[in-house]
């Protein structure tokens, strides 16, 4: 309670300010209030975390710009999930055109330009509202707010801190022509592994890498086009980002991951689920704050289960996967598609009953599925074409 004594005089200077937009904000800790930004017909989400403090007058926030899928409405639930609620206030946003996602609508001509104004607009209008700091703003959403924050990171990701699109990507050839540099910037990209959007993640993943961002890929197993229930790599990075000026608080929480989870992986049994828990600590935020000891234990303890039977063939077969993926963002036509097809096949046969064997047939009929779509968009068309017989 104490900590709230200056709270009166700090919201009357919240209220002015929102006052030139005719809003007044009674910014509250763990609340959620709807505002509305000139020319929008529908109001925005604002949510304030739990940890703020009205008396800590100095300090600013970071922010996440969240974008909902085609037909939902401005939210903040699964940011606030994620975050625990904690360390940035979260903006519902909206769009500037409703339906799905248009980069161009005809050559030339860039609609995505009026998603750019509406956003700087919000981001404008919400430093005004609430004590944000707009060089620390994220773009982020799923579905088409994937689409939207990944397109958004490569437009003007020098007026961002970071993005985190799930549940979209970047399409070939349809993404910025004067794309940004981002060296060191952070990118968190989600997607279930059974989705049709995956290889989209996948080369918005390559895409980001080659503009010289810090890239987290997250595949989540078994899932198709919906978010996560659960993702400790996610709340990872978003408790990096809420403390990436002040890492030096996350250390010992970072060391005691660590510690936790080698502890977990060598107490398993089976050895791919040993291995599959090494591998997830390789792809966590936390490990580069645990100390290059940890680290280089890791990466040897992972050098160690890869050079024993049965990770050794699991390994040969999951490299095989991943390379056959990587051809696949950068060959899109249905020659290509095809080609990938057998290529994964031809894994489900030289590694039988394996893990890795699985997750080929997953990625098999997730790109027959790709290449029935495009027969069907050729008969629509009229255009005549031989149907691909898989077992031709």
């Amino acid at each position: 309670m104490k900590a709230f004594a200056f709270a009166p005089a700090f919201l009357c200077l919240l209220a002015a300010a929102s006052a030139a937009h005719g809003q007044k904000l009674d910014l509250r800790a763990g609340g959620e209030q709807a505002f509305r930004v000139e020319g929008m017909g529908v109001d925005l989400k604002l949510y304030t975390p739990e940890d703020f403090d009205p008396a800590d007058a100095g300090r600013k926030w970071p922010a996440i710009f969240w974008y909902h899928g085609t037909g939902g409405s401005p939210e903040t639930g699964l940011m606030r999930k994620f975050t625990g609620g904690r360390g940035f206030f979260i903006v519902g946003m909206t769009y500037a055109s409703r339906g799905l996602l248009q980069y161009e609508q005809e050559p030339g001509k860039n609609q995505f330009s009026e998603e750019i104004a509406l956003f700087q607009k919000v981001r404008d209008q919400v430093k005004e509202l609430a004590p944000i700091d707009p060089k620390r703003a994220y773009v982020g959403g799923y579905s088409k707010g994937g689409w939207t924050s990944a397109l958004m990171m490569e437009e003007i990701g020098d007026e961002l801190a970071g993005a985190l699109p799930m549940g979209g990507g970047l399409l070939e050839g349809a993404h910025s022509r004067t794309p940004k540099r981002l060296d060191g910037k952070p990118v968190y990209l989600g997607a279930g592994d059974a989705e049709t959007n995956v290889i989209y993640t996948r080369n918005a993943a390559r895409v980001f890498r080659d503009l010289g961002a810090r890239v987290t890929l997250e595949e989540y197993r078994g899932l198709g086009h919906r978010p996560p229930d659960d993702s400790e790599i996610l709340r990872q990075w978003l408790k990096v980002e809420a403390h990436s000026n002040r890492l030096i608080e996350l250390k010992d929480e970072a060391e005691k991951w660590f510690a936790d989870s080698i502890a977990a992986a060598k107490a398993e049994e089976d050895r791919m689920a040993q291995y599959l828990k090494l591998v997830a600590m390789g792809e966590s935020p936390f490990l580069r704050l645990a100390g290059k000891e940890n680290r280089d234990g890791l990466a040897a303890a992972l050098n160690t289960v890869r050079s024993r039977s049965p990770i050794r063939e699991e390994y040969r077969a999951e490299l095989e996967v991943k390379r056959i993926a990587a051809r696949e963002t950068q060959q899109r036509t249905l020659p290509h598609e095809i080609q990938r097809y057998y290529e994964y096949i031809q894994v489900t046969r030289e590694y039988p009953d394996s893990f890795w064997a699985k997750r080929a047939a997953q990625e098999a009929a997730r790109v027959l599925a790709s290449i029935r779509r495009r027969e069907d968009y050729l008969r629509k068309l009229g255009k005549p074409f031989k149907p691909f017989d898989p077992e031709g």
